[in-house]
This record gives structure tokens, C-alpha cells and sequence, in this order.
């Protein structure tokens, strides 16, 4: 169990290392979402009586080539951003799962991206400690049933990490 244990406690700890940058992803690639469905709607206004009305008239919109590249993009970023949700959410229930106000902390500080320095002089600490108290938080999370299962479900059941 211990070396496989290590496997987890270090895929943990790149993962809430890459929270950060993933929680700005979820943010891009719903906006990116957004933008697809407007681009998706569009009217088109066609004469409807006199010579007009006969005449052919030639598409300002889509065709209908364009729209399938469209739908296969927004397939791959629908996949990808639920990837990234699911990885955030596990992320973050982690943080629950702490005992101790300091390890909350410093876990939190991880997930904002802040280096060790950064987390040391945030609190005010050795770099030594803030490593030791991070080591700390990690194993209390690879020792905890509820996470460990969540992290399994994530891996073999959505199979994203």
C-alpha cells in the first residue's frame, strides 16, 4: 500500500498545484460556450412579396459543414470542461476533509497557485515547515477513506486523471 499510496499523494498534490490555472479554464471555456451558442442563433431576413420574393437567394449564414465543425468543437470543449469541473469539485472537497485550521490554510494557498515561499511569507514561517505542515495535509487526505474512494471514482469510473 505505501508506494501506491505515494502514487496518490503525489497526483494529489499535482492536482491541487493545477487547480488554479484549471478553475480559469472552466471560466475560458464556458465564456468559449457562450460565445458558440449566440454565434449558433441567427436570423435571416428574406423578401416576401414582388420580384424579390422569386429571386434565389444566396446564404449569408453557415453552411452546413461549418455548423458540424462547430458542434464537434463545442462536443470536445463540453467533454473537457467536465473533466475539469469534476477535477475542481474532487479539489475542493478535499479541502473539507482537513483537520486543522493551518492545514486548511496552506491547502487553500496551494490551490491559489502560491509556491511554498509565497505560502511561507504569507504566514509568516520557515519554507521547512510549510513543506512539512503540505506533507502533513497529504497524508491526512491519502489516509482518508471518503477521499481515497472519491479519487478512485475519478480515475477508473470517469476515467480523467
Amino acid at each position: 500500500m505505501g508506494e501506491h499510496q505515494t502514487m496518490n499523494v503525489d497526483e494529489v498534490e499535482t492536482l491541487i498545484c493545477e487547480y488554479y490555472w484549471r478553475k480559469a479554464e472552466i471560466q475560458r471555456l464556458q465564456e468559449l460556450l457562450y460565445e458558440s451558442c449566440g454565434s449558433m442563433v441567427q436570423f435571416k431576413m428574406v423578401a416576401t412579396y414582388g420580384v424579390e420574393a422569386a429571386m434565389p437567394v444566396g446564404s449569408k449564414g453557415k453552411s452546413m459543414a461549418e455548423y458540424q465543425d462547430i458542434e464537434r468543437r463545442e462536443e470536445r470543449i463540453l467533454k473537457q470542461l467536465e473533466k475539469y469541473k469534476n477535477i475542481a469539485m474532487f479539489i475542493e472537497l478535499g479541502e473539507r476533509e482537513l483537520k486543522g485550521h493551518l492545514h486548511e490554510v496552506i491547502y487553500s494557498c496551494m490551490m491559489d497557485g502560491m509556491s511554498y515561499r509565497a505560502i511561507a511569507k504569507h504566514l509568516k514561517m520557515n519554507k521547512d515547515k510549510v513543506r512539512k505542515l503540505k506533507d502533513e495535509c497529504l497524508r491526512q487526505l491519502s489516509q482518508n477513506r471518503h477521499f481515497r474512494q472519491n479519487l478512485h471514482y475519478l480515475k477508473y469510473h470517469k476515467q480523467i486523471i
